[in-house]
């Protein structure tokens, strides 16, 4: 049991410093869109993962990669600020259907998305 929690204690702190990071990334964002910056981090994560084509689908690697991001876009509710937020959050929500097929982020990134379009009419 104790090797257990030493085991996972340095991964939860990794996960609270990458969130840390997120949330820090997205308040830069203020007067502008904090999407954008979680689509970006995204982004990031799944460019590093796929930077390594001989890396197994594990859960540390997914962890240190595009784990984190993906779940801020997953739980997001927030609308888009802007058009171009907006418009990152469709072109993410298509390329997720195309590629993963029922992706856990069209859902959230299409929500966004509509909620800006929708305060303009």
């Amino acid at each position: 049991m104790a090797e257990a929690l030493r085991i996972s204690t340095p991964l939860e702190t990794s996960l609270m410093e990458k969130l840390g990071q997120l949330n820090s990334e997205a308040l830069d964002y203020i007067g502008g869109d904090p999407i954008l910056a979680a689509i970006k981090a995204y982004r990031d994560g799944m460019a590093a993962y796929n930077a390594d084509p001989g890396q197994g689908e594990d859960a540390e690697t997914v962890m240190r990669t595009y784990a984190i991001p993906h779940q801020v876009l997953e739980d997001w509710t927030l609308p888009a600020q802007t058009r171009q937020g907006a418009l990152e959050a469709l072109l993410l929500a298509v390329e997720e259907e195309r590629e993963c097929g029922a992706s856990h982020l069209t859902l959230p990134l299409m929500s966004a998305a509509l909620a800006y379009f929708e305060k303009d009419s």
